[in-house]
């Protein structure tokens, strides 16, 4: 990568003189009822992910600010009165921790921990570095390496967050990440570009939990104690965040390979999300065309998911839900087709994640809609026959004396 040693692209900003605005006043109040909806009253050990970009460098600061306003209204309680019953921001009890990985893909990485140290040291909060080894498998592999770094930070998130719940039994783990309003409509046109579920037209989660650690990870999750993954800055745009960095005169880091055409992302973030700005007549239009879209997928999936779950529950056993579920013909093809396709999705995509199968390994819904109109159609023409339909990855689904299984 080309070494950025110009000033001015490396740094966002830093010549300003430090003011706090009435806008930057604003975003932290904002910031802080996000808190308070995300993380309540409880203490939260909460770990920021921060790369040192303007995105990750403003969570910094404007989380470090929740956490100052919020002892400080402690602070202010009238003696005798319990601290830790307060509502809104001075209910909140935080522990900040931050990590940055240094993926050492770049000339400039080196520097950029070092940005992100000196903010993190300058408010007293503890600070991990995690980098790359070259002896690490997914630093020689080329080819899907976002997906593969992006695995080696989940890792290394949750590797801590267990071991926060081992030292501090009493308080609720977290991971905060500092996606925005822009990332969230980059995401969606991600899933429509690769293909996506009518149902699963929806941006990334405020608060999403882990339930899910694959076994080669070596880690296993405590099922009393959740971990969450929390993104405060969703509703926050973009320039809203660099407004803020230089109204407190806080450096930041480009990385270069955001400018990269190399990742499907970056073109959609620098080339599409433009386009449709201007086709759409402005960003403000293009937003509010794609909520109403994930609305209605999300009505959408609200409906078919009680549709599905009802049935399951009156026609399979609770006993096969960790076993081979066996889905009897006839009432099945009964049913709409959607719903029809739906059930089948769920019970398969679920069984073929209990076997460990990633994401990339998931059966897609249109390949379950061909089998299905395949057993519909060769039912219509000869009943009582066994037949065997190829899914994926080695996966059939298979029908014997009237029942649907997976094997």
């Amino acid at each position: 990568a080309e070494y950025m040693g110009d000033a001015q692209m490396l740094f966002g900003l830093t010549t300003h003189k430090r003011f706090y605005s009435s806008t930057s006043l604003q975003l932290t109040q904002k910031v802080a009822d996000n808190l308070v909806r995300l993380c309540g009253n409880a203490p939260t050990s909460l770990l920021l992910c921060v790369s040192g970009g303007s995105d990750s460098m403003a969570l910094l600061q404007l989380l470090a600010r929740v956490k100052e306003q919020a002892l400080k209204l402690k602070a202010e309680l009238p003696e005798g009165q319990d601290r830790n019953q307060q509502d809104g921001v001075g209910g909140l009890s935080l522990n900040l921790e931050v990590m940055h990985f240094n993926h050492k893909l770049r000339d400039e990485s080196v520097y950029e921990a070092k940005v992100v140290q000196r903010a993190v040291e300058q408010h007293g909060m503890k600070f991990h570095l995690r980098e790359a080894s070259q002896s690490d498998e997914w630093v020689q592999k080329p080819q899907g390496i976002q997906t593969h770094s992006r695995e080696w930070r989940h890792q290394n998130c949750l590797e801590w967050a267990i071991n926060t719940q081992k030292q501090q039994p009493h308080a609720q783990v977290m991971i905060a990440t500092a996606h925005h309003h822009g990332d969230q409509l980059e995401t969606i046109l991600m899933k429509l570009l690769r293909g996506v579920h009518l149902t699963s037209i929806q941006g990334m989660e405020e608060k999403h939990q882990i339930t899910l650690i694959p076994r080669t990870w070596s880690l296993s999750l405590n099922p009393y104690r959740p971990i969450y993954f929390i993104r405060p800055l969703l509703s926050i745009t973009k320039p809203e965040l660099v407004d803020f960095l230089r109204s407190i005169n806080q450096e930041w880091c480009e990385d270069s390979s955001n400018r990269t055409p190399k990742y499907k992302r970056n073109r959609i973030r620098n080339e599409l999300v433009p386009l449709l700005n201007d086709l759409c007549g402005g960003s403000a239009a293009l937003s509010s065309r794609i909520e109403g879209i994930v609305t209605q997928s999300t009505l959408f999936r609200e409906w078919i998911d009680v549709e599905v779950n009802t049935w399951i529950k009156q026609h399979i056993s609770p006993s096969q839900t960790n076993n081979k579920v066996m889905v009897p013909v006839k009432e099945w093809m009964l049913l709409p087709m959607i719903v029809r396709c739906q059930v089948l999705y769920s019970i398969i995509e679920n069984q073929m994640r209990q076997m460990g199968c990633t994401e990339t390994q998931l059966v897609t819904f249109n390949a379950i809609h061909r089998v299905v109109l395949k057993v519909c159609e060769e039912r219509r023409v000869s009943v009582g026959h066994e037949r065997q339909h190829p899914l994926a990855h080695g996966f059939y689904l298979s029908e014997k004396k009237g029942l649907l299984s997976v094997i």
